[in-house]
């Protein structure tokens, strides 16, 4: 492969995914500062190209290229790199570089163009978190999707945790399926289920439009739109704390929708609750993920007016190996009663609180988006 930075310039221009052009380039910009702030210009000028031949709209594309762009098409530029590019990269890249030289005059060397914002980021096996356009946050959890965009993006698939900075200017618009989410500045949870998903709003507001239907959250508010009918309901943070007792139970809460338990090994098996209480209970979902020692385990506690509590369900924290979601409905049958006073009879109706319970060892229980249905 030829040395001369025009030709690696050039060789990397023509297949920005090639190891060896990649790996010249990267080897050659180590040992000339010059022609690495060549290469960092000329990836935000291929970037833009990009943009515009995915469909971006020409006053978008010219807000990008003020920002990003000056005078790129200097002589060493158009007959050294241009020269030496394929035909068909040469007359788009001579046609990207003039509009960039009438657009402004001072290139930004130390903000280089990202591709973040033109391609889908994705988040495999861990989190990934990014910062989001006019101020703010986007974490993506596992297997999920991102379509970003001037203002705002699509959640493709997965869920996505966004922090959004207040701002005045456009509202920040998120897609959702066949539904649109807009906020000014608010903390808040997308899930995609299929076509549809589901909203959590853990803080400030948020207006959700989908058609001729639209609904306005209020912070602690979830929605979920893959029911039929859309049905609401209220996030169970507010008021969780851990008790104590022979088994110590650190309690912590981490936005949006998230609360990890981390219990050390006890003398006996005790129940380290942490409570909530609830009053007209409907639906509860819990997204839970655990790692513990072999025998450790959790559940879901509901505890009634008349003093009888019962396991309303659970796992051994070694056996969840991947986020499981858990739902419980009054209508299924209570797994075990824990306390022998009361009546003995389970009454939905009469649940006051809710539990999160670790058990017979040592282990961490992180539970999210923990939603109490109406």
């Amino acid at each position: 492969m030829p040395s001369d930075p025009e030709s690696l310039l050039a060789a990397w221009l023509a297949d920005r995914d090639d190891p060896a052009a990649r790996a010249a380039l990267a080897e050659a910009c180590s040992a000339d500062r010059a022609l690495a702030r060549r290469a960092r210009a000329l990836q935000a000028l291929d970037g833009l190209l990009a943009l515009r031949l995915r469909g971006l709209t020409a006053v978008a594309f010219r807000g990008a290229l003020e920002k990003r762009m000056t005078a790129l098409a200097s002589t060493d530029f158009r007959r050294g790199v241009l020269s030496a590019l394929p035909q068909r990269r040469t007359i788009a890249m001579r046609w990207l570089a003039a509009a960039a030289v009438l657009a402004i005059t001072t290139l930004l060397w130390w903000a280089p163009w990202t591709p973040t914002m033109a391609t889908t980021l994705i988040a495999d096996a861990g989190l990934r978190t990014v910062p989001l356009p006019g101020g703010g946050e986007l974490t993506l959890q596992p297997g999920s999707a991102w379509l970003p965009a001037a203002t705002g993006g699509r959640l493709q698939a997965g869920a996505a945790d966004l922090e959004v900075a207040p701002r005045s200017g456009s509202p920040f618009r998120v897609g959702l399926g066949d539904t649109e989410v807009t906020v000014l500045g608010t903390l808040f949870r997308l899930r995609r289920q299929g076509a549809a998903g589901s909203v959590l709003l853990e803080r400030g507001r948020i207006a959700v439009q989908r058609g001729s239907e639209s609904w306005t959250l209020e912070a602690g508010e979830a929605l979920d739109l893959a029911a039929t009918p859309v049905r609401r309901g209220r996030l169970m943070l507010d008021g969780w704390s851990a008790s104590r007792g022979p088994q110590t139970m650190i309690c912590r809460q981490a936005p949006p929708a998230t609360l990890t338990f981390t219990a050390s090994a006890g003398q006996e098996e005790t129940w380290a609750l942490a409570e909530r209480p609830i009053d007209g209970l409907g639906t509860i979902t819990l997204l839970v993920s655990a790692s513990g020692a072999p025998g450790t385990a959790w559940g879901l506690i509901a505890s009634e007016r008349d003093g009888d509590t019962w396991l309303l369900g659970g796992d051994q924290l070694a056996a969840i190996s991947t986020p499981i979601l858990r739902g419980w409905w009054p209508n299924m049958p209570p797994h075990k009663q824990l306390a022998g006073y009361g009546d003995g009879h389970f009454d939905p109706t009469s649940v006051i609180r809710l539990g999160i319970s670790v058990s017979s060892g040592a282990g961490t229980l992180t539970v999210q988006e923990p939603v109490a249905w109406q």
